[in-house]
């Protein structure tokens, strides 16, 4: 992912309808897993999904991810997980998604 170049190329304003369907397709699953990144947090807090809107606005996934790691340890609870890798992971999977969505 370093290796990217920006380029200047020419707008597609129609592109053929698998395309469509698997941008959607990737932007939804996607969403779902922001999902159940904001469920986990609210879940480490103790709190429910009306005051975890409230209290936890969007964030980007790593910041998420952080944030569940260090609720964790506050909790101490003994969650078996590599969160350096999750992050970076998500993080990657995030950028594509974003370039889909937006690009």
């Amino acid at each position: 992912m370093n290796n990217l170049q920006m380029g200047s190329y020419r707008v597609r304003t129609r592109l053929p309808t698998a395309y469509y369907t698997e941008i959607g397709r990737i932007i939804a699953l996607f969403a779902i897993i922001e999902g159940q990144l904001r469920h986990i947090a609210y879940i480490v807090l103790g709190i429910n999904r009306k005051q975890g809107r409230l209290a936890l606005r969007q964030q980007r996934v790593a910041e998420r991810i952080k944030l569940i790691e260090d609720l964790a340890a506050l909790r101490r609870l003994p969650l078996k997980v590599s969160w350096k890798l999750l992050k970076a992971a998500l993080s990657e999977l995030e950028s594509y998604r974003d370039r889909l969505a937006h690009g």
